[in-house]
């Protein structure tokens, strides 16, 4: 078990010297899971929130541009790897509703997941202009990297909360456990003095 803690304590060094860098290069990569950990650390106070947030929101941004421009540059190309994954019924039924709805579509894709890569190569492809891109690409990514933030401080600011009520419900248990004992000990020397009175 040692010797596999070692070949990862490289890593392990990097990521605590740099985890700034190391958040940006997992979010290229592999997107909104490394932002869930990265959130976590910022809630208990090890990352600095701000930073976590313009990290999450420029490196998607970046992620979501290199999709964009697939699609830009070869249209029938992109399309075509997709109508290798899905059936063609799927992509032309996609088409169609992305070359109608295609700014509510790329902005909704933030939110089903499995579907953000498919909306920027589609926004590329169907020559979305490249300001509403933008302008609709940065207010979906804001608001999804907020709104996970808020869910990471809720979760954590409730589960502290209840770290509390614990503390709290341990000393009440306590205090039950001893007057019940107290109690008892009452009830039995009453109960002992009158049946031995008679």
């Amino acid at each position: 078990m040692q010797e596999a803690a070692g070949i990862f304590q490289p890593v392990l060094d990097l990521v605590a010297a740099y985890p700034y860098l190391m958040l940006f290069v997992g979010l290229l990569l592999a997107g909104e899971v490394v932002l869930l950990p990265a959130l976590y650390l910022a809630t208990t106070g090890r990352l600095d929130p701000v930073a976590v947030i313009l990290v999450a929101v420029v490196a998607t941004m970046l992620s979501d541009l290199a999709w964009f421009m697939i699609g830009r540059w070869s249209p029938s190309g992109a399309v075509e790897k997709m109508r290798q994954r899905h059936s063609s019924r799927v992509v032309n039924r996609l088409q169609g509703l992305f070359s109608r709805n295609g700014p509510r579509l790329l902005f909704l894709s933030k939110f089903v997941y499995g579907t953000r890569i498919a909306a920027q190569v589609l926004a590329g492809a169907l020559n979305m202009p490249f300001r509403t891109w933008v302008m609709v690409n940065f207010a979906a990514v804001v608001t999804i990297t907020l709104a996970m933030a808020g869910l990471a401080w809720g979760v954590v600011g409730t589960a502290q909360h209840l770290e509390q009520l614990v503390e709290h419900i341990e000393v009440a248990f306590l205090l039950f456990l001893l007057l019940a004992i107290a109690a008892y000990l009452l009830v039995g020397t009453m109960m002992r003095k009158r049946w031995f009175r008679s």
